[in-house]
């Protein structure tokens, strides 16, 4: 009796993944994550510049459809990178939870400058505050939030309140830190 009480238990045992190939697991699915990512980014700035470069309105809006188009069939395909990537973070967070050394995910932003809301301007792409916010709201654990700092000054809003406003937004979204930069002196 005894020998198949010890048949689950074996296994059980066969089936632990060990760290290294939960870790390779970690980093394989952030890799292709990441790559999807700079691949659609190159995309977009391709879109930009097709609909900087038009002189006719109407071309530009049969640019501007192409380019939304293919954001709403790229989407999904991101959600679910991105799914893989957090699963297998949230695993490898699980398996090393004892080890003396663990891989940790930092979210870093810099230079926000009161950008609350996304502006992809002529010349500028900023996702600002509620982009960032869009992005951590489903499947995006991560260990530390952090800004290196100029979270204030630069936009009428931001100017207007010396800051007040984003600084109650970086709190709301859980920054664990933030820098103070050269822009935070200037009031």
């Amino acid at each position: 009796m005894s020998s198949l009480m010890a048949l689950p238990l074996i296994a059980a045992s066969c089936k632990k993944e060990s760290l290294e190939q939960v870790t390779k697991a970690y980093k394989d699915a952030y890799l292709e994550f990441n790559n999807a990512i700079e691949k659609d980014a190159a995309k977009l700035k391709e879109f930009k510049n097709s609909i900087n470069e038009q002189k006719q309105d109407d071309k530009k809006k049969e640019i501007l459809k192409q380019k939304n188009d293919w954001v709403k069939k790229q989407i999904p395909i991101l959600q679910g990178l991105r799914k893989k990537a957090n699963d297998a973070f949230k695993k490898l967070r699980d398996v090393q939870k004892n080890q003396k050394i663990q891989i940790i995910k930092l979210v870093h932003t810099n230079d926000e400058h009161g950008r609350l809301v996304f502006d992809d301007g002529k010349f500028n792409n900023y996702s600002g505050m509620q982009g960032l916010a869009e992005v951590m709201s489903r499947d995006f654990d991560r260990d530390l939030l952090l800004s290196a700092g100029d979270l204030i000054q630069g936009l009428p809003l931001s100017d207007s309140d010396k800051g007040l406003t984003i600084s109650k937004v970086a709190h709301q979204m859980g920054y664990d830190a933030v820098a103070i930069g050269n822009h935070e002196f200037d009031w």
